[in-house]
């Protein structure tokens, strides 16, 4: 997705295996000790100019483990 496309909201992140009519799989990470990665692994944001005006995406984790990333709108 290119970044003037991108909208506030939480995108979860999916792998398509085979293109968009293969199966797909969440983007985790589970080869590690981190019982609950949320609170431990936090990464810096990403302020991006879009089409709906500037917005800074955060990578996060899921209750799950799973790979998300947090949109939100910036002035």
């Amino acid at each position: 997705m290119a970044y003037g496309e991108l909208r506030p909201g939480t995108w979860d992140l999916w792998l398509r295996l085979r293109g968009e009519s293969g199966p797909r799989a969440r983007v985790a990470r589970l080869l590690d000790d981190i019982v609950e990665k949320a609170p431990v692994l936090v990464y810096p944001g990403k302020r991006v100019e879009t089409g709906h005006g500037p917005v800074e995406a955060v990578p996060c984790y899921t209750a799950d483990n799973d790979l998300s990333v947090t949109v939100v709108a910036v002035s």
